[in-house]
């Protein structure tokens, strides 16, 4: 069994990203925390409305109980946007949650061109540098963001690990239409809707030969 922890920047993405290979890894059996790092109060065009950050993290607590075991936490940004907290408060927090769960394996998101998705990335760059005193860190994974193909080509996305969520993908998608209906369309926002979900699904899995995939990038592992 390992502990795993997943670093999200908003909700939705650690189910857009490693949604199915977290309902995966739960069935095998394995610890799984999950932390949220941006939620205030934020404006989404589809609904033409601004969304509270209690209304976000109500869908994400349900959401958390189907792909993880534990209480899920959250950075309080204060109402403030990520971008505008200094980083070092950032990565202290990061270094404080690693220290206390003592993760075995982190997943966190590719940079991607979101500026609160570069923030995160950095900070959890910084909170697993190898640090005398740390608990050993396994692997570093990030995930993808759904919008990544919108990056430029030299900040694209390209993985170096599929994971095959052809089990999972039906409930994946069964989760983010009955827990997040803030965000959930069915067509309308491309790549951020249940058709959006499988076609890329579909498109990673002709990369190596699958039906449904979730793809990562391995930025460290070690084989103990």
């Amino acid at each position: 069994m390992k502990k795993i922890l997943v670093i999200t920047p908003h909700t939705d993405d650690e189910l857009f990203g490693v949604g199915g290979t977290l309902l995966k890894l739960k069935k095998e059996g394995h610890q799984i925390k999950i932390c949220l790092m941006s939620c205030s109060d934020r404006y989404l065009r589809h609904l033409d409305r601004v969304v509270t950050e209690e209304e976000q993290w109500s869908e994400f607590i349900k959401v958390c109980k189907y792909v993880s075991t534990e209480e899920p936490v959250k950075f309080n940004t204060k109402g403030s946007r990520l971008e505008e907290i200094p980083q070092y408060k950032i990565v202290r927090w990061l270094d404080e949650v690693i220290k206390y769960y003592q993760p075995n394996i982190i997943y966190t998101c590719e940079p991607s061109y979101h500026q609160e998705h570069k923030e995160v990335f950095n900070a959890t760059m910084s909170a697993c540098r190898p640090t005398y005193g740390k608990n050993l860190l396994e692997e570093v994974i990030l995930y993808e963001s759904p919008t990544s193909s919108c990056s430029d080509i030299e900040s694209r996305f390209v993985p170096n690990l599929y994971v095959n969520i052809s089990d999972y993908i039906e409930e994946k998608i069964k989760i983010f239409k009955e827990c997040y209906k803030i965000q959930h369309t069915e067509v309308e926002r491309k790549n951020l809707s249940s058709e959006g979900i499988i076609k890329h699904s579909i498109y990673r899995g002709y990369e190596c030969g699958l039906n449904n995939v979730e793809s990562f990038k391995i930025i460290k592992k070690i084989i103990l």
